[in-house]
């Protein structure tokens, strides 16, 4: 087995990345030594520090995606309102996705 995926992101990727808090080794400070030690080993391709880019996003979504996802060939989401539209009050809270999933097919 692989060592884990690690990700030197910019500060800009931390939104993204931060639901995700072991895949992420720095988010770069302007001034920080670590960081660029960070960049430079991320640059030299010898080790599992990459860093973040939309290219990484492919390996990455095995680990980012719920595992109950893994096989699945389609996975369906569905907004349904949020129950507290249903009991009459006020409807700003973001919608709640529900799942369908269908298991990929037999090759």
């Amino acid at each position: 087995s692989s060592p884990p995926l690690l990700l030197s992101a910019s500060a800009d990727d931390e939104g993204l990345l931060r639901p995700y808090p072991a895949l992420v080794v720095d988010v770069h400070a302007e001034d920080g030594l670590a960081s660029e030690e960070l960049r430079l080993a991320a640059a030299s391709g010898q080790t599992n520090v990459r860093p973040f880019s939309a290219a990484l996003l492919v390996p990455m979504l095995p680990l980012m995606l719920p595992s109950s996802w893994h096989g699945c060939e389609l996975v369906k989401l569905a907004a349904t309102p949020p129950p507290e539209a249903e009991a009459g009050e006020a409807a700003a809270a973001p919608a709640v996705k529900t799942v369908e999933m269908a298991e990929a097919a037999a090759a």
